[in-house]
């Protein structure tokens, strides 16, 4: 388990709870869906790394048959709405076109 269990700063205005299933948004608490947070822990947990939507597809729908890659587009978009300052311009939810999607810290963590 690479997720830490207390909260997981991403940057001044982004925290992440992911065992409430919460995200701090800056001085605002937004609630998560089982989904997002199931895809949140499987990028929280490869922290600037890609992970590909296939795994991401297999993380949130792993008891769906003929899930399909678009369920993590739509929901990935969804999750941006919620967490990203600007959807539109993301500084956390990063896209890797043809192959998945990072999270990425805006500020270096102590230590690291």
């Amino acid at each position: 388990d690479k997720v830490p269990r207390q909260s997981l700063v991403l940057g001044p205005s982004l925290t992440l709870d992911l065992h409430r299933r919460q995200a701090t948004v800056g001085d605002e608490t937004v609630q998560l869906t089982p989904t997002e947070s199931r895809l949140l822990y499987a990028l929280a947990a490869n922290l600037r790394q890609t992970v590909t939507t296939e795994a991401l597809l297999s993380r949130g729908w792993a008891d769906t048959e003929d899930a399909d890659p678009s369920y993590v587009w739509v929901t990935m978009r969804r999750l941006r709405q919620k967490v990203e300052r600007d959807p539109n311009r993301p500084a956390h939810v990063l896209t890797v076109r043809g192959v998945g999607y990072r999270l990425q810290p805006s500020v270096r963590p102590a230590g690291d």
